[in-house]
């Protein structure tokens, strides 16, 4: 199995549960440790890396518990509660995110939203039915982390409107987001069942088939179940970003619920706070039906007023045609009529945020109200009217002509001037007609505002025009001699043909406004009708107020009536709550006993777990090794049974070897036997020759003898010449006898040299050959011996592993006295190894630790070899 990584490491400061009260154990290493192919994930507290102090398990039911100023609580393995403070917000927001992480991680398939508190704030917590302002992040989750970033409002200032229960929002939000409080954080993973609400995802275009994970910040809280309070409310000025998926019921109808002293207002922002108030709130500050009426009246009156300052016109000066209509087309741009679905916008124009901002020329899409942007184009509307009003200063031929055409317009107006904005204060289920009849009547400024531009524009022209002709016709007098007349009557047609372009022009602006008018005036028809209709909604209103009012008026008596009662009912609660509480002394004086008695219980029972666990592991190592040496038996076994016909074999080579050693002895004694007759035969030889040498020499002394004896008769008988022949025949035999002598000697001497090399040579080889038996025997005992010793190690080994099996299979039998017994040799080879007065290095400590257990393990395998080998020879005996 792959070593656990670490997934975030911090330093924290530890406290543990005990007696009721945290103890603090001092500053430890806190880190959440994975192993993401065996899904095992856990917490660590740890003083050194070869000091852990306790360990917690995630699993998907993990519970970690967040607390204000960085602490965090949980319950270790064995169930011992431990709380931890982190040094920065950082840190610990980092930590329960990888916590929360881990929870993901740890199951295969994921099938309700997981939810992680990373801040924990104070205050009310958030129910089903209240609305909410949240920055959120939103990611991926890939590859058991974060990936890739889909959304996110973190860094901007438009934050996300939702109301719970609304069904607006995915579902995973509507179930992970409750129980939040503001200023909370929280992170939420939501599979892909819970990704899709009625309205789809919110705000991104990714597969639904994936996990997504979410950050979520709650800013402002808007309560369903208090409404007296006007503070934090949900539209506030500091945000204009709406909900991505809008509806007509969003946060009008919502109360708040927060102190008013929380969130100071400036003394111009009555309207803001009006504004994000809803009807209830309205009727709680002006309860009297009249001052409602006065509120309403006032507000009617005010409608149509421009809320900006009309600004001076800024005319071109340009000269070319193009530039006037470019201009023209510009100018008509702001007010083009948006495409505005009412049913899907807030109903409550921003009216006093538009008194600190300029007017917006153009809208990006839908994501602000329609009411935002119908008070754009229609400050828009009032400032071209004003502008161009001021700078309609035709001259006199034309003045005639455009001025009646701009009263008739504003007097076909007049009417629609108190129909701006809708009350208010007015019922939210009633504000879309509001909106069209804002709708309505900024398309009418409109049109207005179009007509006008486009007759101070043709004004302009003439004037222009106008200009040119006089000039021409002043430069044509004073220079009448020196132009000719042709070139002043091709002036004068090109003149005419222009006016009578512009005049067509003319009439066809005349035509449009004609049918612009016709149309101003059916809407303001529809105007008129939806005014009357508003007006009956708003005595509806009143009325429904009214009943109202007086229902919480009989609502108060009753309640009052109520109070009465419950303090009659209080005196006699007080007199039995006297007897209860001292009941309720003796018995938290038993419980504190009961509780000592538990606390006692539950600490033997975690050493006992803590015990039973030890037990567990080391059985299960203990079964593994007993696999193992039953495997390690077996190959024993072959090996034995391998090693024992190898023995055979060599034996039978031993005892050929031992044949072949014995022939050689008998053929050493034979050639010994052979060479000590060749060297009697050679002495018997050699004496024999010495003795024929001896015998002719003896013969050639007697035949010397012989003839020195003639020699003296012949002297003595003879004369001296026959001395002198006697001599000469004396002196070749005597050459005679020396040469035959000699050839005799030398053929003597001749063969007893070869006689005697050859016995020589013959004792060479015998001698060699002896030499190479005794190597070849030499090698042969050296080879006995080395396989004696070795079958007799395999033997003992055998018995050694024979008599480990068997203490193994007593052991398999009681496996608790096998594991005492292993863990008091580990215990005692490690005594040996340290002494206590002394200190030692981490790694001199893991070193003779890893030893030990190298020498337990391997004395228990010789063990159990020894018993394999002796339990074989004897099945094979």
């Amino acid at each position: 199995m792959s070593t656990p990584t670490i997934l975030v490491a911090t330093a924290v400061h530890a406290y543990r549960y005990t007696n009721g009260q945290y103890v603090k154990q001092g500053k430890f290493g806190a880190a959440v440790l994975g192993n993401h192919t065996a899904r095992e994930y856990r917490i660590l507290l740890y003083i050194s890396q070869q000091q852990p102090v306790t360990v917690a398990r995630i699993h998907v039911n993990f519970e970690l518990m967040v607390r204000p100023n960085n602490y965090s609580t949980f319950y270790d393995d064995q169930r011992q509660n431990w709380s931890i403070m982190f040094e920065s917000e950082k840190a610990a927001v980092e930590f329960n995110k990888q916590v929360c992480i881990a929870k993901c991680n740890s199951t295969s398939s994921l099938d309700a939203v997981l939810s992680q508190d990373l801040i924990v704030a104070d205050g009310p917590a958030v129910e089903v039915g209240d609305s909410l302002e949240v920055a959120y992040t939103g990611w991926l989750f890939q590859n058991h982390v974060l990936g890739q970033v889909f959304d996110s409002t973190a860094n901007k200032d438009k934050l996300l409107r939702l109301k719970l229960g609304s069904g607006k929002v995915i579902k995973g939000w509507e179930d992970g987001m409750l129980g939040m409080k503001k200023g909370g954080k929280r992170l939420l993973i939501v599979p892909p069942a819970c990704a899709v609400g009625s309205e789809g995802v919110i705000g991104w275009t990714q597969a639904t088939d994936s996990i997504l994970v979410f950050e979520v910040e709650v800013r402002r809280v808007k309560f369903a179940r208090d409404s007296g309070s006007d503070g934090h409310s949900v539209s506030s000025r500091d945000s204009a970003a709406p909900s991505p998926i809008p509806g007509a019921d969003n946060l009008s109808a919502d109360p708040v619920v927060s102190p008013p002293t929380s969130i100071p207002f400036k003394s111009g922002e009555p309207a803001l706070r009006t504004k994000s108030n809803s009807l209830s709130e309205q009727l709680a500050i002006n309860t009297s039906p009249d001052a409602v009426k006065a509120k309403l009246i006032s507000r009617m009156a005010k409608m149509g007023q421009p809320m900006l300052p009309i600004l001076p016109p800024q005319l071109d000066s340009n000269d070319s045609e193009i530039e006037d209509v470019n201009t023209l087309q510009g100018g008509g741009q702001p007010v083009v009529t948006p495409s505005v679905q009412p049913s899907l916008h807030p109903a409550h124009p921003a009216l006093p945020q538009m008194t600190s901002q300029a007017p917006q020329p153009s809208v990006t899409g839908l994501q602000a109200p329609s009411a935002a942007l119908m008070q754009v184009s229609s400050l828009d509307s009032h400032s071209a009217v004003s502008g161009n009003a001021q700078s309609f200063q035709p001259y006199a031929g034309m003045q005639a002509y455009a001025y009646p055409q701009a009263s008739a317009v504003t007097s076909q107006l007049q009417p629609v001037r108190p129909l701006y904005p809708a009350p208010l204060s007015q019922p939210p289920h009633f504000q879309g007609s509001g909106d069209m009849a804002s709708f309505l009547m900024t398309e009418a400024r409109q049109h207005n505002t179009e007509i006008r531009m486009a007759v101070s524009k043709v004004a302009d022209k003439m004037d222009h025009l106008m200009t040119k002709v006089e000039e021409l016709q002043k430069h044509s007098a004073g220079n009448s001699m020196l132009i000719p007349s042709m070139s002043v009557t091709m002036e004068t047609s090109m003149i005419m043909s222009n006016i009578q372009r512009i005049i067509q022009e003319n009439e066809r602006l005349k035509q449009e406004i004609l049918e612009k008018s016709n149309r101003i005036e059916e809407q303001n028809d529809k105007i008129s009708e939806l005014i009357e209709r508003n007006q009956r909604y708003v005595e509806q209103s009143n009325l429904m107020m009214e009943k109202r009012n007086n229902s919480l008026q009989t609502a108060t008596e009753n309640t009052q009536a109520r109070v009465l009662h419950a303090e009659q009912e209080k005196a006699k609660v007080t007199e039995e709550l006297a007897a209860a509480t001292a009941q309720v002394s003796h018995l938290q004086l038993k419980m504190t006993a009961h509780q000592k008695k538990e606390t006692e219980l539950q600490m033997q029972l975690t050493e006992s777990l803590k015990e039973t666990d030890l037990l567990r592991g080391q059985l299960t190592k203990v079964q593994a090794k007993l696999s193992e040496l039953q495997e390690t038996s077996e190959q024993a076994q072959s090996k034995f049974k391998s090693e024992k016909q190898n023995r055979k074999q060599l034996e039978l080579k031993v005892t050929s070897l031992e044949e072949e050693l014995t022939d050689l002895r008998v053929e050493k004694e034979s050639l010994e036997k052979n060479l000590s007759e060749r060297k009697k035969k050679s002495a018997q030889e050699r004496s024999q020759a010495e003795e024929e040498i001896d015998e002719i020499r003896k013969s050639y002394q007697e035949e010397l003898d012989k003839l020195r004896q003639l020699l003296k008769k012949t002297r003595v008988s003879t004369d001296q010449a026959a001395a002198e022949q006697l001599s000469l025949v004396q002196a070749e035999l005597q050459t005679q006898w020396e040469a035959k002598c000699e050839h005799l000697l030398a053929s003597a001497k001749d063969e007893h040299l070869q006689q005697y090399q050859e016995v020589c040579a013959q004792r060479d080889a015998y001698q060699q050959k002896l030499v190479q038996l005794q190597e070849k025997c030499l090698a042969l005992q050296a080879q006995i011996t080395a396989l004696t010793k070795q079958n007799e190690q395999h033997i003992k080994e055998l018995e050694k592993n024979k008599s480990q099996m068997s203490g193994v299979e007593a052991a398999a039998s009681d496996p608790s006295e096998k594991v005492k017994k292993i863990m008091n040799q580990v215990f005692q080879s490690l005594r040996r190894e340290f002494e206590l007065e002394e200190s030692y290095n981490g790694r001199t400590i893991l070193g003779t630790i890893m030893n030990t257990i190298k020498m337990v393990t391997l004395q228990l395998l010789n063990q159990q070899e020894q018993e394999k080998e002796e339990s074989s020879s004897e099945e094979e005996e």
